[in-house]
């Protein structure tokens, strides 16, 4: 697999933005897969396919800010998404052009 498809995929502890908010920093906390058998192949062969990313982050306090320090167990959150509405936390932070390039390419794969 060449250099550039790999980084089309999230592994756990990657930093990534929804394409929605692009200013919100989370972390993927695990992958969630299935594993199902696929008509026309041998039974007994499975095939594993994501259905989601389970992502992590801090509430943003009073100032905007999303900070680890004095925080509470409610302070934070975690929900599921589609892989293609995420994209890494360093395309996000080129802006929104970069990100719709992210995106485009990523759907080619």
């Amino acid at each position: 697999m060449s250099e550039e498809n790999e980084k089309k995929f999230f592994k756990e502890g990657d930093e990534v933005a929804h394409k929605e908010n692009p200013n919100l920093k989370m972390e993927v906390r695990r992958i969630i897969k299935i594993k199902r058998s696929v008509p026309g192949s041998d039974p007994k062969e499975f095939h594993s396919f994501t259905v989601g990313i389970e992502c992590g982050w801090w509430k943003a306090s009073n100032n905007g800010k999303q900070e680890k320090d004095n925080f509470l167990k409610d302070d934070y959150r975690k929900e599921v998404f589609h892989s293609k509405s995420l994209v890494p936390w360093d395309v996000a932070q080129l802006g929104f052009v970069a990100m719709l390039e992210w995106l485009k390419t990523a759907k080619k794969k």
